[in-house]
């Protein structure tokens, strides 16, 4: 399936170009807590900071496409860490956010760093915080959106069958217009998890999409 010519750019935020940050007052951290297996005040995203750069004409992300991101960026949350701590397994819903081009990746060699799926269902109290989604649009030489990256990071507490574990994640989620539905087509992960009974932190990096350097689980 031939691509969109926008969409091989892999990075919103490499390209230097016209325009201006919006800032938006959002809380610091976002708080939510699991109990048993529960969720105790769902893990809610807001947008943070947006940043829209333009090879053309000023661009502006509309209040409609800022929506459809973080929405699929909350399916993305919820789909892939917090289903598998909180029923565990990743919901099966979890690859569709990813367009045909990526969606190898992130259903193969980089499910374990997307994913919690090998943590464990938690056993008792869970805390999860997220920091505010930063948007990073570009447009193109006619002022249309053409990438947008969603871009958080997240702390993880649980006790699971393997010990009680802390982890840290970044993730940066590019999406395109891929023939009228915005897709992810491009993203950079990183990992770092911390089993209380061992003494080392792993740290797991993945990424995909055009220009990314490919899988880096």
């Amino acid at each position: 399936m031939p691509r969109k010519p926008h969409a091989r750019l892999a990075s919103c935020t490499a390209v230097p170009a016209v325009g201006s940050p919006r800032r938006v007052a959002v809380p610091a951290r976002i708080v939510a807590l699991l109990l048993s297996g529960a969720l105790v005040g769902k893990l809610e995203l807001h947008v943070g900071d947006v940043d829209v750069q333009s090879a053309g004409p000023t661009a502006k992300v509309s209040s409609s496409l800022e929506t459809l991101a973080l929405r699929s960026t909350q399916t993305y949350l919820d789909d892939a860490v917090l289903a598998p701590v909180e029923r565990g397994q990743v919901d099966r819903g979890y690859e569709a956010v990813f367009d045909p081009f990526v969606r190898p990746d992130a259903s193969g060699p980089d499910r374990g760093a997307l994913t919690e799926a090998n943590t464990g269902l938690a056993r008792g109290l869970v805390s999860a915080t997220a920091t505010p989604v930063r948007i990073d649009a570009l447009g193109d030489e006619t002022g249309k959106i053409g990438l947008l990256a969603a871009t958080f990071s997240m702390d993880l507490k649980a006790s699971t069958p393997l010990g009680a574990v802390s982890v840290r994640r970044h993730t940066e989620l590019t999406f395109a217009d891929e023939y009228g539905k915005w897709l992810v087509t491009a993203y950079r992960v990183t990992v770092r998890r911390k089993l209380e009974n061992q003494a080392a932190t792993t740290t797991t990096v993945a990424r995909s999409g055009n220009g990314s350097g490919g899988s880096g689980a």
